[in-house]
């Protein structure tokens, strides 16, 4: 694989699936919009798309967007990862106008001590705050860095302190067409998706929401030597992403094979 190769490898499995993504969101925002619209349609379909439900939850509009999200064949996993986001974010993180309760699939949240249980469309579950768990821990700092969009980063940081774990490289679907790529910690029964401060004990919470391709699944010591071998091939790797290189090659070499 060659330097150009990775960036090609993005563009293959997110930025041209991403676009696909965004005129499927397009047309179900164009079906919409033969009513009036609570929320403006921007260049950003699946942000204006989301932002027009959130308006729209609990009104008689509600069951007919439903309807058309449906015939979309709508991602619901997708939707409450990002519910799921929301709800456990840190307090430097926390976005007072983006409500948990109101993502597609989303019917009720409750807290029970440290849990909290979502019902939704897919069912039960139930998953706790990532950063009250580990505090008092050798990984308490890493909780105080920017967590949301920063899954590769803040994922490797966890497991150098935490060899114990796994890394799971994967392949997460958009809301209706293509995926991202997406990294995530498994230790054996419970995922600790730390870009959401996320963990989730229940492997049957678990898997209703990483219903994504698993790439390849690494310990932190196979994660060390194979970017070695990849940077002595590749000088110009950056050493910072680790993770994200690891995830392209592997893909690659999956999506080739």
């Amino acid at each position: 694989m060659k330097y150009e190769d990775f960036y090609r490898q993005i563009q293959l499995r997110e930025e041209k699936p991403n676009l696909k993504n965004e005129q499927i969101a397009k047309k179900v925002l164009l079906e919409l919009s033969k009513k009036k619209l609570p929320y403006p349609i921007t260049k950003n379909f699946s942000e204006s798309l989301l932002y027009n439900y959130f308006y729209l939850k609990g009104t008689e509009y509600e069951k007919g967007f439903i309807e058309l999200l449906n015939l979309y064949n709508f991602n619901y996993s997708m939707s409450i990862h990002n519910s799921i986001y929301y709800l456990l974010a840190t307090n430097k993180e926390h976005v007072d106008y983006i409500d948990p309760l109101k993502w597609p699939g989303i019917f009720d949240i409750n807290k029970y001590n440290s849990k909290y249980v979502l019902k939704s469309i897919l069912g039960e579950i139930e998953v706790y705050k990532a950063s009250e768990h580990f505090s008092n821990t050798n990984s308490e700092y890493i909780f105080d860095k920017k967590l949301m969009g920063e899954c590769y980063e803040r994922t490797y940081d966890f497991i150098k302190e935490n060899q114990d774990y796994q890394v799971i490289l994967a392949y997460m679907p958009n809301f209706f067409c293509g995926g991202n790529y997406h990294v995530y910690l498994e230790k054996k029964n419970h995922i600790l998706d730390i870009a959401s401060n996320a963990l989730y004990f229940s492997k049957e919470s678990s898997d209703k929401i990483f219903k994504g391709t698993e790439i390849e699944k690494l310990s932190y010591s196979q994660i060390e030597k194979k970017f070695g071998l990849i940077k002595r091939r590749i000088p110009r790797i950056n050493d910072k992403q680790k993770l994200l290189t690891l995830t392209l090659y592997y893909d690659h070499k999956n999506y080739k094979n």
